[in-house]
């Protein structure tokens, strides 16, 4: 059995001191479940490698942000709300259609 795993917020502490192997690990460990999300949105598997890929480079970017995030919730993903979800894939009415 292997070492336990380090926790998110862990990750995203040493991502805050410029550990890219930090991003690397939460990346290996989110990618599946970000990657779904994007493609359930945009419908087009190159689109949402694009987002994936776009997601990374701005969670690099926001380093400071995501840490004070991530300390108020112990963790990086979180399941979204069914009122989030309706107005990510069908805008903030609820109208339109999901894709």
């Amino acid at each position: 059995m292997g070492a336990p795993a380090t926790a998110d917020y862990v990750l995203v502490e040493r991502m805050a001191r410029r550990d890219e192997r930090a991003l690397g690990e939460l990346y290996d460990r989110h990618r599946g479940l970000v990657y779904s999300l994007a493609l359930a949105i945009v419908g087009e598997r190159a689109d949402a490698d694009e987002v994936v890929a776009d997601a990374l480079a701005q969670a690099w970017r926001n380093r400071p942000g995501l840490r004070r995030r991530a300390r108020q919730r112990g963790g990086v993903a979180h399941p979204p709300s069914r009122a989030r979800e309706r107005s990510i894939c069908c805008g903030p009415a609820g109208g339109g259609r999901a894709p």
